[in-house]
């Protein structure tokens, strides 16, 4: 006869899939920081190259995100991007069960990077989309 007092409880799933969503997750500000900046990075790139009427035209420098561009469009842009985030988000995650500081450092040089990107393709935009002051 086989005693069943003696085998673990069994695990409920919809239990661990709702402790799996709302519990804490390490770096989730950082995390969450370095998603927006990469996702204001795709959004001024996307603005900066779409074809219009008036104002400059700009291309990507980046030569891979350039790649994806050429072959795909912007579709193929956007997959690149977010898999560049998906790889840094879990890269850092594994990086953090060893080492958390520089699992950290490693995000927030990706939001610096990425942050000035941002800042430097709208000082470009400005830059070339305005127009010139007339000095007399």
């Amino acid at each position: 006869m086989n005693d069943m007092s003696d085998s673990p409880p069994r695990k409920n799933p919809v239990r661990s899939i709702y402790r799996l969503l709302t519990s804490h997750r390490p770096m989730e500000h950082e995390t969450s920081l370095f998603l927006l900046v990469s996702f204001l990075d795709f959004l001024m790139t996307y603005w900066m190259i779409y074809p219009r009427e008036h104002g400059p035209r700009f291309g990507e420098s980046n030569a891979v995100a350039n790649w994806f561009l050429s072959g795909w469009g912007i579709r193929g842009l956007l997959y690149f991007k977010v898999g560049i985030c998906v790889f840094i988000v879990l890269s850092t995650q594994v990086i953090f069960l060893r080492r958390p500081q520089v699992a950290r450092g490693i995000l927030w040089l990706g939001i610096a990077v990425t942050a000035l990107t941002v800042v430097y393709s709208g000082a470009l935009y400005i830059r070339h989309a305005a127009p010139p002051i007339a000095l007399e």
